[in-house]
């Protein structure tokens, strides 16, 4: 029989510290999966970048059966040769699922790079069954407990790019 119980001793990590807690990542995947529901958000995918955003936003996709959407950063050593990966319906209805927020450039950084997607998939394949017809943001959800405050600090410039709720799930 295998021992359930984690030496926590071990664990090096600043501030993912939750999700290297079994029990503390499902609450956060539940979580998030809850406040989706109760915030009826009407979505398609899930955008994340790096790995403290694909580090819940896999799980949800698994959980919600919606299709995971990797925004590479540009400077990141990696096996693709394209900053976007993932799946793009012709209406682009997504949320970004995230650590926490500092400044609003990750999320600015994810619109953008969908965006630049959008456009040019109207450019250059215009009248293809690819082509986005329309593409937008309509949630932000962050897991980690410095949020709150931080969110408060730019939910006005942050509103400019996301089309519905911008909220911390963590628990109060």
């Amino acid at each position: 029989m295998l021992d359930r119980t984690f030496d926590m001793s071990w664990v090096r990590s600043n501030y993912m510290y939750s999700n290297f807690q079994p029990d503390q990542f499902n609450d956060n995947v539940k979580r998030l999966q809850q406040t989706l529901v109760e915030e009826k958000i009407d979505f398609d995918s899930i955008a994340c970048r790096g790995v403290s955003g694909i580090m819940l936003a896999s799980p949800l996709s698994f959980v919600t059966k919606k299709p995971l959407i990797v925004v590479r950063k540009t400077v990141e050593g990696n096996h693709g040769n394209s900053i976007l990966e993932g799946y793009f319906p012709r209406d682009l209805r997504y949320i970004i699922v995230d650590d926490f927020i500092s400044t609003g450039a990750t999320v600015r950084a994810i619109i953008e790079e969908i965006n630049n997607c959008y456009r040019q998939s109207r450019k250059k394949i215009k009248g293809s069954c690819y082509t986005l017809q329309k593409c937008e943001c309509v949630g932000a959800f962050f897991y980690n407990g410095y949020n709150k405050p931080i969110i408060d600090k730019h939910h006005r410039f942050i509103k400019k790019y996301v089309k519905g709720p911008i909220r911390s799930i963590w628990p109060d």
